[in-house]
């Protein structure tokens, strides 16, 4: 499923390469309307990507008690103001303010680590920088790496398409004009001459 995402999301991933920090998001809270908490949440040291995604509405099991001993507030398991996610969506401006108030003490990496494995969805928020450089992506082989004529090896998003007998083969895109005779010759019968006469009146 991540592949899948990361794939969906290359696009993105382009500004990595032409702008020294990545794309700003362009909100963080309330993801799922009538749940709650289900919003990005700031994470230590503060920074512009240091977010991670809390989820524990009433599809989880158990995840709303699960988050509130981890954030030590079980005086709050039980509290009919927050028995329901409706009940915690109308007082979400609370909800997400007890959330962050532990959040905001670790990383992204800690809050993701430490809820996840006691049923709470969460995930650390990555941008580009913390993708190329994430050991389950590259383990996955979800980060490639080709060589570019012009630049030399050069690191870009894999496929999440992973086939035993299939497997995808991933190569550096085709430079300006690389294949402009080919295409000539095939699809419109160019002869040699004729395409030599093009590039020397410098039409291709």
């Amino acid at each position: 499923m991540q592949d899948a995402m990361l794939s969906l999301g290359r696009a993105q991933t382009l500004f990595y390469y032409v702008a020294p920090d990545a794309p700003l998001r362009r909100g963080r809270d309330n993801w799922w309307p009538g749940q709650a908490p289900a919003a990005m949440f700031p994470c230590k040291p503060g920074g512009l990507d240091d977010y991670c995604f809390v989820y524990a509405g009433d599809d989880v099991p158990g995840a709303w008690e699960s988050l509130l001993r981890i954030i030590g507030r079980e005086d709050l398991i039980g509290d009919e103001r927050y028995s329901t996610h409706a009940r915690r969506y109308e007082r979400r401006a609370e909800v997400n303010a007890l959330v962050e108030g532990w959040t905001l003490q670790r990383t992204k990496y800690e809050v993701m680590n430490t809820l996840a494995p006691q049923g709470v969805v969460a995930g650390a928020i990555l941008n580009a920088k913390d993708v190329f450089s994430d050991p389950h992506l590259r383990e996955r082989g979800m980060i490639a790496s080709v060589d570019q004529p012009d630049r030399g090896k050069w690191e870009l998003i894999g496929s999440p398409i992973k086939l035993t007998e299939s497997p995808t083969e991933i190569t550096a895109a085709p430079r300006l004009g690389q294949h402009t005779a080919e295409v000539l010759e095939e699809f419109l019968s160019y002869s040699h001459e004729k395409i030599q006469a093009l590039k020397t009146d410098g039409v291709v």
